[in-house]
């Protein structure tokens, strides 16, 4: 089975369902615990496999909103061209994931690899860097010549000054409010991870058990519906009335004409002929009731 392979394959790796369509490997990566989680489709290896972080981290083969891996494998995924090795799938994506690929910080635009626009890229570095060096000219124009001298003699004291000027900067302050506010997300996300694992875990285990055997009763079902409906559906019953009807009224016909011809006598004809009429219009009440509703 391949999901034995893959627990062969790598240190760590477990099946979370009886089913072994999910697995999980633990993985470290940017300083904190996490695990790709490798889910098989029902309908598996005809469908290609899911990769997924189960926390998601910031990587360019990481897809920040669902946390699916972007791999090559499993796009080129064909069982019918001998594309389908999940051992060589999980291999690569832990390539993409523990390799050197670059952390993806913000969106780049188009025509820099900075992510600043080519026409404005240069005019904003230098701005930065000219506010940046008159904030630093206006902070040492404050000290003392004792303290200036200190600064050149004691390369600590240097060093303090710089870290203090650094982080009363404008962008040291939007630096510490973006990290700040990406620690009230991780907060976020953390509190909510139980539950995204659950229901993770719980479509996975529809996907690959549940879906199959409910589909199964279904389908018998419908057979059996069919199987009624042969024998009690409306049309069956309807043309059951008419017949009953038929019947009745071919019976008090051949007593009329038995009678007719003196074969029976009066009181049994009267007795048997009012019979027969009667059951045969309570039989084509009952028709055109049905008729009518069908």
């Amino acid at each position: 089975m391949a999901s034995d392979a893959v627990v062969r394959a790598f240190p760590g790796a477990r099946a979370i369902n009886p089913e072994r369509s999910v697995i999980d490997l633990p993985l470290e990566l940017q300083g904190k615990k996490t695990a790709l989680r490798i889910s098989l489709p029902p309908y598996f290896p005809q469908e290609p496999p899911s990769l997924l972080m189960v926390i998601p981290i910031q990587h360019l083969s990481v897809d920040p909103n669902s946390g699916r891996v972007r791999c090559r494998s499993v796009d080129d995924w064909n069982c019918n061209l001998g594309r389908s090795n999940l051992t060589a799938v999980v291999q690569e994506a832990l390539s993409l994931l523990l390799g050197p690929a670059p952390y993806l910080d913000r969106p780049q635009q188009e025509g820099s690899a900075s992510g600043i626009p080519a026409a404005e890229s240069s005019e904003t570095l230098v701005g930065a860097t000219e506010d940046g060096a008159a904030r630093a000219k206006g902070a040492l124009e404050e000290l003392s010549n004792a303290e200036l001298e200190k600064l050149l003699d004691d390369e600590s004291a240097f060093k303090a000054f710089v870290i203090k000027w650094t982080q009363e900067s404008p962008a040291a302050k939007t630096l510490q409010e973006i990290r700040r506010r990406n620690a009230e997300i991780a907060g976020e996300v953390i509190s909510m991870q139980a539950s995204i694992d659950e229901t993770r875990n719980q479509v996975a285990i529809v996907r690959s058990s549940e879906f199959a055997s409910c589909r199964g009763e279904l389908e018998v079902l419908l057979q059996r519906q069919a199987n009624v409906m042969a024998k009690l559906g409306p049309s069956v019953i309807l043309d059951e009335l008419k017949k009953t009807a038929a019947e009745v009224d071919d019976k008090s016909s051949a007593l009329n004409d038995a009678f007719d011809s003196g074969s029976v006598p009066v009181e049994q004809f009267v007795e048997n002929y009012m019979k027969q009429r009667l059951e045969y219009h309570t039989m084509d009440m009952h028709r055109q009731a049905a008729d009518v509703m069908i």
